[in-house]
C-alpha cells in the first residue's frame, strides 16, 4: 500500500520487466521484414546501421493496469494469490492520452509516449493484442513505408520512422496475455547529449534504482503531472477512486483499510470486497 502512502507510482525499466519479451516480440519481427526490404532495395549499408542503432535506442519506463478490476486471473497473477488489494483510478484524471499516435492497416490507432525536442513523453494508452500472423501483417505494412521512403538520406526520416517503431513495441504484446485487458502508463525519456550525460528527465525529473526482480532497475516516480495547454493537473491523489479488498482477506481488512486510507487523505475511496470465488 506504499502507492497510498506515498501517494506515487513507480514507471520500472520496460527493460527490466516481465514485459521485455513482449517489446522484443514485435521488434524482432518489424526488424526481420524491414531488413529483408533493405536488402531487396540495396539501401547502402551505412542507412542500415544507422537505422538499426535508432530501432535499438529504446527506453521505455512504465507502470501497468487493467481494466479489470476484480478478476481471477488477476488475483492469481498479481493479487497475492487473493490477499492483496487492486486500486481503481480515473485514467481521464489520473494522466493524459497519447498525443502521438498512428493507424495501420484497418486496425484501430495505436498510441504512445514519444519524447519531444524539449522533454520526454507520458501518456496512458492500452495494449494492443496481436498473434504472431497479425504482428507479420503489421510489420509487412510498415514495410511499404521503407520502399516509399527509404531513398531519402535525411537522418531526421530514420529517427522518426524509429519513434513509429517504438510506439508499436511499448503498446503491442502477444495475443496469449489478451486476459489481462492491460493499460499502461508509459515514459519515454527525452535525451540529449548536452543535458545530465546524455538525458534530460523532464516532466519526470529524478530517475532513481531499486533492487528488483531482474537485477538492479531504474524508475522514476509518477505523482502528477500539470497540463502545460490547459489549466488541469493530472496525479494519483485524485484519479484514485475505489480499492477492491482481495476475495482472501479478512472481513477485518475493510476497517483497517478505511482507517489508513482516511489517515493518508484518501477517506473518500470508495471499499469494497472483491466478489470473485477464489480456491
Amino acid at each position: 500500500m506504499n502507492i497510498v502512502k506515498e501517494k506515487k507510482l513507480w514507471l520500472s525499466s520496460l527493460s527490466a520487466m516481465n514485459d521485455t519479451a513482449e517489446i522484443k516480440f514485435f521488434l524482432n519481427k518489424v526488424i526481420q521484414f524491414i531488413d529483408d526490404e533493405f536488402q531487396r532495395l540495396k539501401i547502402p549499408l551505412k542507412t542500415i546501421e544507422a537505422f538499426h542503432r535508432e530501432i535499438e535506442n529504446y527506453n521505455f519506463y512504465a507502470v501497468c493496469f487493467s481494466s479489470k478490476g476484480d478478476d481471477l486471473y488477476q488475483w492469481q497473477s498479481y493479487g497475492d494469490r487473493g490477499q492483496g488489494f487492486a486500486l481503481g483510478f480515473d485514467s481521464t484524471l489520473l494522466c493524459r492520452k497519447p498525443t502521438y499516435s498512428v493507424k495501420l492497416l484497418d486496425w484501430e490507432e495505436f498510441g504512445g509516449a514519444v519524447p519531444s525536442r524539449q522533454k520526454g513523453g507520458l501518456c496512458l494508452t492500452n495494449v494492443f493484442y496481436a498473434s504472431d500472423s497479425e504482428v507479420e501483417k503489421l510489420a509487412r505494412s510498415m514495410v511499404t513505408f521503407v520502399e516509399t521512403e527509404a531513398q531519402r538520406s535525411s537522418s531526421e526520416l530514420w529517427r522518426d520512422y524509429a519513434k513509429l517503431v517504438h510506439i508499436l513495441a511499448q503498446v503491442t504484446k502477444s495475443s496469449y496475455f489478451e486476459a489481462e485487458k492491460e493499460y499502461r502508463l508509459i515514459y519515454a525519456p527525452f535525451t540529449s547529449n548536452e543535458v545530465d550525460g546524455g538525458t534530460n528527465f523532464e516532466p519526470l525529473r529524478e530517475r532513481k534504482w531499486r533492487n528488483g526482480r531482474f537485477g538492479i532497475t531504474p524508475y522514476f516516480e509518477y505523482s502528477s503531472v500539470q497540463e502545460p495547454v490547459y489549466p488541469f493537473e493530472y496525479g494519483v491523489m485524485k484519479s484514485l477512486k475505489k480499492i477492491t479488498v482481495g476475495p482472501c482477506s479478512k472481513e477485518k481488512e475493510l476497517d483497517n483499510l478505511r482507517e489508513f486510507l482516511r489517515c493518508n487523505g484518501f477517506g473518500d475511496v470508495e471499499i469494497e470486497k472483491s466478489k470473485v470465488t477464489f480456491r
